[in-house]
């Protein structure tokens, strides 16, 4: 609703200024008629559809499978494993800045810090315990970027 009466006044706009600089040509309405054929452009420019978003999703089908590789790995490497971590962060980053959508932000903020916490599990000689904790709750946070990702 805000985005459609954004968009009529908009071209409520064009008009009125094109109409001041039909009967009164200067500088002044020139320069409205400009600013109001932008913001029109803004307005009425459509939004990204699913299908622009399918480069972003292959990318983080990329690291996912660069992941569960990782996991695979005998011995594992937990430096790469954290080093994608941090490449699910800025995945993340992207798509909070690429998703205008609010309702999807509040879910980006969690993954944000559930990623954190899983990145920056210390590995301690505890039997397994800490490293076991590592790729238990990367693998789940990714997971979860996984279930973001097909809902957008």
């Amino acid at each position: 609703m805000q985005r459609r009466v954004s968009q009529v006044f908009s071209v409520v706009a064009v008009i009125g200024f094109g109409a001041w600089l039909y009967a009164e040509p200067s500088y002044e309405p020139a320069i409205g008629l400009l600013v109001s054929i932008g913001a029109a452009v803004h307005q009425l420019w459509p939004k990204k559809s699913k299908q622009d978003y399918a480069i972003l999703k292959s990318e983080f089908f990329a690291i996912n499978a660069r992941w569960n590789a990782e996991k695979e790995l005998r011995p594992p490497n937990l430096d790469d494993a954290k080093w994608l971590l941090s490449e699910i962060l800025d995945y993340l980053q992207t798509v909070r800045i690429e998703i205008s959508e609010p309702e999807f932000h509040a879910d980006i903020d969690r993954l944000f810090l559930k990623v954190k916490e899983a990145q920056s599990t210390r590995i301690c000689l505890d039997g397994g315990v800490s490293y076991q904790k590592f790729w238990k709750d990367g693998s789940d946070s990714i997971d979860e970027v996984a279930l973001l990702v097909e809902k957008i």
